[in-house]
């Protein structure tokens, strides 16, 4: 099964779909993606990194950016 189609699905049953934003990981990537986690941080939505397996360096990168996640805001 797709797990891309049943997250798409789950928003839209959750009337969340408007607040969910994607992007397919690979080369150069990474840039634009830690920009789209940042803002969805700001905002309170969502990003699907979709791909990941084509972007391992840039892992240590989303590894950091999550662990600097401050619960309190």
């Amino acid at each position: 099964t797709d797990p891309a189609a049943d997250l798409y699905k789950f928003t839209e049953e959750m009337n969340f779909s408007r607040k969910l934003a994607a992007i397919s990981l690979g080369q150069g990537q990474g840039p634009r993606a830690e920009t789209m986690f940042k803002q969805a941080m700001e905002r309170g939505t969502w990003v699907f990194f979709q791909n990941c397996h084509l972007a391992p360096s840039w892992m240590p990168s989303l590894e950091r950016l999550i662990e600097n996640i401050d619960p309190a805001k």
